[in-house]
């Protein structure tokens, strides 16, 4: 890569440097600083291509405030949506969960479905709101107006895991994040999902599996089958290599791929009924 041989601290030099004569040329007069500035610049590098943009948020967009009772094994806020999206599920869907870690998937569901901003109850530390175009607007006015986009509809959300202590974590986790009404957590064994569900009553299944608990999938396979909806997705994703069931055992393979952060590695594969 052609920025290789720079740190973050010299390309911002670099950038700072130039946006100063950029400026001074313009007669802007603008100061910059690295301490609490009104307006702040975003520098990403990838591969040989800078961008460099004005960040609005002000903070880590993928971060989730409520994310305070976490599972070791516990997924990003935005990986845990990405997985939803894979697996297709949308607000109409009856979603269903096993290896709950913290409530993740679930309340990433539930404000999918509710409309609802992670970000919900940060709508003030934007930093957007110091852009002089933004500071014209009604800001109060722009929060009813995006408040107004969220539904009511409560969706069929169910997170489920075998150690309750789990479960309690994503229960509390959810009402952290004021979505705890739009779920239903349980603790319950994979070994117990084909008796509890009836058939084809779930629609998409997702389970992340620990290293650990990837030694069950197989056993899922079987006890999904029936309860799985025509059409329904099954998703399965964890750091250990995945099984890939025969046709013959009920279900296709659809698509398969692989999220690596750092040097951590999330094996994603996507089933339908065969």
């Amino acid at each position: 890569s052609l920025f290789n041989a720079f740190t973050s601290a010299d390309l911002a030099r670099h950038v700072g440097t130039a946006l100063r004569s950029l400026l001074e040329k313009q007669q802007i007069p603008v100061t910059l600083t690295f301490h609490s500035p009104d307006v702040q610049l975003f520098l990403s590098v990838h591969d040989n291509a800078l961008a460099l943009g004005i960040d609005i948020a002000g903070f880590d967009l993928s971060r989730r405030e409520y994310k305070v009772f976490s599972h070791p094994a516990a997924l990003k806020g935005t990986i845990a949506y990405a997985l939803l999206r894979l697996a297709r599920y949308t607000k109409e869907k009856m979603l269903l969960t096993c290896f709950s870690k913290s409530g993740m998937v679930e309340i990433e569901a539930a404000l999918f479905a509710a409309q609802r901003s992670p970000h919900f109850f940060r709508k003030d530390a934007f930093l957007c709101w110091k852009l002089p175009q933004f500071g014209l607007l009604d800001r109060q006015a722009c929060y009813d107006a995006l408040d107004s986009l969220a539904t009511n509809a409560k969706p069929r959300i169910k997170g489920t895991h075998a150690d309750m202590r789990h479960v309690a974590a994503g229960k509390k986790n959810a009402k952290i994040a004021a979505v705890h009404r739009l779920i239903d957590f349980s603790r319950l064994d994979i070994e117990w999902l084909d008796v509890t569900y009836s058939p084809g009553q779930v629609d998409v299944l997702i389970a992340y599996a620990t290293k650990q608990e990837a030694k069950q999938l197989p056993e899922l396979f079987t006890r999904v089958r029936e309860i799985l909806a025509d059409g329904g997705a099954l998703l399965v994703a964890s750091a250990a290599p995945l099984p890939v069931p025969a046709h013959d055992a009920g279900f296709r393979l659809q698509q398969q791929r692989t999220i690596t952060r750092g040097s951590a590695q999330l094996n994603i594969q996507v089933f339908t009924r065969a």
